[in-house]
């Protein structure tokens, strides 16, 4: 084994000896050979054994062996350590930089703690082709490569933060495997090889006393956390109450709570629930609330959140009673999916949660766009609260500063300059010409008279050239989206067939971003790829990158939606203040005049079913194609999927869809669409209404059963699809509640026989518990397999 260099260990006592002294957090990157970065960092971690007792690894492949991995970390196995402390995380960008790990694992490290990051060569890291850029493969019709500019923006950075002068804690050593004269602007290390005075990594240990700890102690409430103390002592003082407690990482929240709970336990007889995603995130709200509860007291226990679910549900679990609750908190909320809350804000009256500020876990910013309203339309009293100051590091922790830049964490679309250079081009003016295959024209684009609003087309490399630009489309898309996370700004910067639109005022010569759209590529599976889109139909593939089209193709049974080339817009973001100004129309009159250029054959959106966005697409005539069946876990709504045809042959193929799901909207709602209000499905119905004439009556009401006449065929062929196992249950459940309970086609002989098991689950669904508890059956796999036989043997009957 390779030992620890002087060099590297000269640079480490000193970050240590600095971040020690201030209770910062520390970093050195090796950039260098892959062989030379795993020499290194298993020499350090041998090094460290007896320093820290807490080490986290970014990912399986830095070629450590098991006795140097106490704890491994990734984008699923992440989740275990929220909540905790690290001494030393280790980051292996060779086997991947996940910037979604990268975010979250730097927030567990403590004050006087070293984070270890290990890179291709510098001059070759841009190019190196990131294990991380399988998260954005995706099947396209031209061959590319990702851009590479997150790096290129990351190594900018590191650079620039290594030669200032007050800089201290940030070391960037290189090996030296350049041509002499080549120079560095950071120290340069050689391969360093074993000696006899350094075997097996026992290199002497710096001066530097590592356990020291700086700073307040970790019980010891601060200011902010005294404050978060008293409103939660006070909450069982109200009858229906909530808390909302948000801040970065590092800020004690958990302790905070802990702290505040051991005051209840201590002055109040109540009982106490705490739940997060996992024990271990709740390590120290349990070591904060100490002893104070007894072994075999229940006042206050932890719960598992599906174990909660069913109590408070279902009356508990044992002997029918319900586990009293007259307070329950829930940590890391955030990493739960906000239709799980939104359950239990039903069932309990006095809930205080905490969530990560920008952590862009699990729901990411739904808290922020979402959950505030919710609260405070739930409960008679709502308090917001927040810490600022940190307890895990010391204020004005460079690395923080640091990673929150790279990261661009703590964007804010009112803080970010506001002045970019004034754009070189314009694609979109007031009128725009169409092309021949548009069968409507765009009425004319609004303006502000006074500061015009110009659109263009921007790429990575242009956003990587202007971070001004950059920071403004970034805290758009934060301010205006509920699960925008750090690797959002990798896919803007880096995928090559992601395209974004800005709107910009200009006035005197400078700019600013009022209003931004980002889209994607989708379908255009021309004949080499024809075996693929087949497979896509029969829901035998999922190929990634084609959410859209590949939905519409399965759903439909026709693999012409992921044939064609078409867009699919992910985000629409418009300032607060300059929105209903015409900017988003802009902006997708944008995206159709390139979609049409580049020979696409519509674009699409799917989006959480909302009242005002529904209104918004159906002003651009994007026609509703299918409404989601399971509520989003990240933002609780259901998506919403529309299309806006561009040629005459799929303005039909969309009509057709759209046709289906007027008929199936009135079977779905009783049992699918519990939580949609009669409003709700109102608006659904009158926008489906005006691509739909003919099942109009003339006072204007809906009249379903003129469009479910000679739907027969139609249903055979998707329950033949269901039998096959192209499309779910949940999807064919229309067809097959009108092949077997309707009357409505009087043409057709009623199928309905003696099928007592597809009876009582089209009675019953989608509550698979208490059919398979009906039929006398295991779950919902053995419900479905014992429906497609009964349906076998009736159709070959």
């Amino acid at each position: 084994m390779s030992a620890i260099s002087p060099t590297i260990e000269h640079e480490l006592t000193k970050l240590f000896s600095f971040g020690h002294s201030n209770n910062f957090r520390v970093c050195l990157v090796l950039a260098g050979s892959e062989q030379w970065c795993r020499q290194m960092t298993r020499a350090r971690i041998v090094y460290s054994n007896t320093v820290y007792s807490n080490t986290i690894y970014s990912n399986s492949n830095s070629g450590l062996s098991d006795d140097y991995h106490r704890e491994l970390s990734n984008s699923q196995l992440l989740k275990f350590r929220l909540g905790t402390d690290s001494e030393l995380v280790v980051i292996d960008a060779w086997s991947g930089l996940n910037p979604d790990v990268m975010g979250q694992v730097i927030g567990t490290l403590r004050g006087g703690g070293l984070m270890l990051l290990t890179t291709p060569p510098f001059d070759e890291w841009p190019d190196y082709n990131d294990p991380d850029y399988s998260r954005y493969q995706a099947i396209r019709p031209e061959e590319y490569i990702m851009e590479g500019n997150f790096i290129r923006r990351f190594r900018q950075l590191l650079e620039q933060q290594s030669v200032l002068p007050e800089n201290k804690f940030l070391t960037v050593i290189q090996q030296n495997l350049q041509p002499k004269g080549h120079s560095y602007s950071f120290v340069q290390e050689s391969l360093v090889v074993n000696s006899s005075e350094q075997k097996d990594g026992a290199v002497k240990k710096d001066s530097v006393d590592t356990k020291k700890t700086i700073g307040p102690k970790l019980f010891d409430p601060t200011e902010d956390q005294e404050k978060v103390i008293s409103d939660v002592v006070k909450i069982l003082e109200t009858p229906r109450s909530a808390i909302l407690l948000e801040a970065d990482r590092g800020r004690g929240k958990s302790v905070a709570l802990g702290l505040a709970v051991q005051r209840l336990l201590k002055s109040t007889p109540c009982h106490i629930v705490v739940t997060a995603p996992l024990r271990v995130n709740v390590e120290h709200f349990f070591l904060a609330v100490g002893d104070v509860v007894d072994s075999v007291d229940k006042s206050l226990r932890f719960m598992a959140v599906d174990q909660l679910l069913i109590d408070t549900l279902n009356g508990g679990s044992q002997n029918g009673s319900r586990l009293p609750v007259d307070l329950l908190i829930v940590d890391e909320a955030a990493a739960i999916p906000l239709p799980i809350l939104n359950q239990l804000i039903l069932q309990i009256d006095r809930v205080v949660f905490s969530s990560t500020l920008h952590g862009y876990e699990g729901s990411g910013r739904g808290f922020s766009v979402r959950f505030k309203h919710t609260l405070s339309g739930h409960f008679d009293s709502c308090s917001f609260l927040s810490l600022h100051q940190p307890i895990r590091w010391a204020c004005d922790d460079p690395m923080e500063l640091f990673f929150n830049d790279l990261l661009l964490l703590a964007t804010d679309v009112n803080a970010v300059g506001s002045e970019i250079k004034k754009p070189a081009a314009v694609v979109a003016k007031n009128s725009i010409a169409m092309s021949e295959n548009l069968h409507s024209e765009y009425a004319n684009i609004p303006q502000n008279t006074n500061s015009p609003v110009l659109i263009r087309l921007v790429s990575g490399r242009q956003l990587l050239a202007s971070e001004p630009m950059l920071r403004e489309v970034f805290a758009l898309l934060i301010d205006a989206h509920y699960q925008t996370r750090p690797s959002d700004l990798r896919y803007l910067l880096d995928v090559p067939y992601a395209n974004l639109w800005l709107a910009e005022q200009v006035v005197d010569g400078a700019s600013r971003i009022v209003g931004v759209l980002l889209c994607c590529e989708e379908g255009g599976f021309g004949r080499e790829l024809s075996e693929l889109a087949d497979l896509v139909v029969v829901a035998n593939r999922r190929p990634q990158g084609n959410m859209l089209a590949q939905l519409l193709a399965n759903y439909s049974g026709d693999s012409q939606w992921l044939r064609a080339k078409s867009m699919r817009v992910m985000r629409i973001a418009v300032r607060e203040g300059d929105r209903r100004q015409g900017i988003g129309t802009q902006l997708l009159s944008a995206l159709e005049v390139e979609a049409v250029k580049r020979g696409c054959a519509y674009w699409g959106s799917s989006f959480g079913f909302d009242l005002q966005l529904l209104d918004f697409w159906q002003r651009h005539s994007a026609v509703p194609v299918h409404l989601g069946l399971r509520l989003d876990k990240a933002s609780g709504a259901r998506n919403l999927m529309v299309v806006r045809a561009l040629s005459r042959s799929f303005e039909q193929k969309a009509r057709l869809l759209s046709h289906t799901l007027v008929n199936d909207l009135r079977w779905w709602q009783r049992g699918y669409f519990p939580e949609l209000s009669d409003d709700h499905l109102l608006r659904i119905k009158d926008m489906l209404l005006a691509t739909h004439p003919e099942i109009q009556k003339a006072d204007g009401s809906y009249e379903p059963e003129k469009v479910e006449v000679s739907k027969s065929t139609e249903d055979k062929i998707r329950l033949s699809r269901f039998i096959t196992g192209e499309l779910t249950f949940d999807k064919v459940y229309p067809a097959l509640c009108r092949l077997f309970l309707s009357r409505v086609d009087k043409d057709v002989p009623s199928l309905t026989l003696n099928l007592p098991v597809t009876q009582i689950s089209l009675g019953l669904a989608p509550d698979w518990a208490e059919m398979a508890l009906k039929l006398r059956l295991s779950g919902r796999k053995q419900v479905i397999e014992a429906v497609k036989a009964e349906l076998i043997q009736a159709t070959a009957d």
